[in-house]
């Protein structure tokens, strides 16, 4: 037979190898620009190095077991607490203006807030749950917002990694300081 043929075993193997390598390859850089895509608020590359997590990355027992805790507190944030307050929330907004009490509108306003932040809370924690789960580290995105003093401190603590997005690809390459 002749060297390099497809029935050269030695040949194929040499072949298969490198071809799963790159491939190896491929997927660690569709890995990379998936989280950055889809993660790219939660992740910036400021804050964590997806590639490198990607290469080094490292999954034990505690870990994986914050990872699932952290999703499913994530799900219950958005599942028990958002979507019930978003139905109390719906059902007052389709209330017309002229029938609509004071209470009843305050409910409304208070369970729409309610229903925004355990959304975003929610998925935030399910994105930081699943990130753990598979060896990645993104940091945190709420940090209490209702208990702020004032309109600044709320928007620095409401969704951390995208104002330091905002700060870094936008306020700053703009001429901020």
């Amino acid at each position: 037979m002749d060297a390099g043929s497809p029935f050269d075993d030695r040949s194929r193997i040499n072949n298969d190898y490198e071809f799963f390598q790159r491939l190896r390859e491929q997927g660690r850089e569709a890995a990379r620009r998936f989280l950055d895509a889809h993660f790219g608020d939660i992740g910036q590359r400021s804050t964590i190095d997806v590639a490198a997590e990607i290469k080094e990355r490292f999954i034990d027992r505690d870990k994986f077991a914050y990872g699932v805790q952290r999703f499913i507190v994530g799900l219950g944030k958005k599942m028990l607490i958002a979507n019930s307050a978003a139905s109390v929330a719906d059902a007052v907004f389709e209330i017309p203006a002229d029938q609509l009490s004071f209470a009843v509108a305050w409910l409304g306003l208070l369970c729409y807030t309610a229903q925004i932040y355990f959304d975003f809370s929610g998925y935030s924690d399910m994105a930081i749950g699943l990130g753990r789960l598979l060896g990645f580290h993104f940091p945190e995105n709420f940090d209490q917002p209702y208990r702020s003093a004032s309109i600044t401190e709320f928007w620095r603590r409401w969704h951390m990694t995208l104002s330091r997005w905002f700060r870094d690809y936008l306020y700053i390459p703009l001429g901020g300081n």
